[in-house]
């Protein structure tokens, strides 16, 4: 989430719930202490989050100016390595006097998150070690076979042609499994997570690409799953009070030694 306000501050955030009763009660334990630490060092700060029914934990970095995270020539901003500090910036800046117009495509994959599941630890031993091997090598042939039925799924090799028994698990119904049970897993865990981005502008953005908004588009919201990739575009206003305070101040002095002056001629 973030929070944009009109004296130029804002605050960046990010919340990842989950249904304890999918993870465990202690999600927090699920959370990488280097990771943590990295956080930290980069200005967030971690704390847990609990609102009764979801359970996580929470990131927060509060930024004195958006200028300061707002660059030119750059279109596209990962969050992602923003987080991790790979990326200073988040906003495309086109500055003015009176205000500047900030611009932004934010990219983020969440799909790219450890779901505790590795697809090694799904690795089948594929090499030949069992007892009821049944290769043998000939002079004549190259290789041959010393038996012409296979047991418990051996492979027969007979001159260039392999066969394999009807009843062997291939690497194809493997990774078919495989696919299936993260799938299985990615839908539970989405329909037990809050995922979303939301945006909040002190006035209405000039454009987006937000799945809805509210507050008179001064909010905007991107709803997301853990297979969506974040593509989130807007734009928007900011003024620059620095530059109207001292206009404005000059315009008052102006305005002050001009009546002075009136005056003065005026009693002569």
């Amino acid at each position: 989430n973030m929070d944009i306000n009109s004296d130029k501050s804002m605050e960046l955030s990010y919340i990842i719930a989950v249904d304890p009763t999918l993870m465990g009660n202690d999600i927090n334990s699920n959370i990488d202490t280097k990771q943590i630490e990295e956080y930290k060092k980069q200005g967030f700060e971690v704390t847990d989050f609990n609102d009764g029914d979801m359970k996580g934990y929470k990131l927060v970095k509060k930024i004195k100016n958006i200028d300061d995270v707002s660059t030119s020539g750059k279109d596209s901003f990962d969050i992602t390595k923003f987080t991790n500090g790979e990326e200073k910036y988040l906003f495309n800046v086109k500055k003015g006097l009176l205000k500047n117009k900030y611009s932004t495509k934010l990219v983020a994959d969440t799909s790219d998150r450890d779901m505790g599941v590795s697809e090694d630890d799904t690795d089948t031993d594929t090499s030949d070690t069992t007892d009821n091997d049944k290769l043998a090598l000939n002079s004549d042939d190259g290789i041959d076979t010393t038996n012409d039925n296979t047991v418990n799924g051996d492979v027969i090799i007979n001159g260039d042609s392999t066969t394999t028994d009807d009843n062997t698990t291939t690497d194809d119904n493997t990774d078919d499994d495989f696919s299936t049970f993260t799938d299985g897993l990615t839908n539970a865990m989405s329909s037990n997570m809050d995922l979303s981005l939301n945006i909040n502008l002190p006035y209405k953005a000039i454009s987006s690409n937000a799945t809805s908004s509210n507050n008179e588009g001064k909010n905007l919201i991107w709803k997301l799953n853990l297979t969506d990739t974040i593509d989130a575009e807007f734009a928007f206003e900011l003024y620059n009070w620095t530059n109207i305070y001292i206009i404005g101040g000059s315009l008052i002095l102006v305005i002050i030694i001009l009546l002075i002056v009136i005056v003065m001629g005026k009693n002569r």
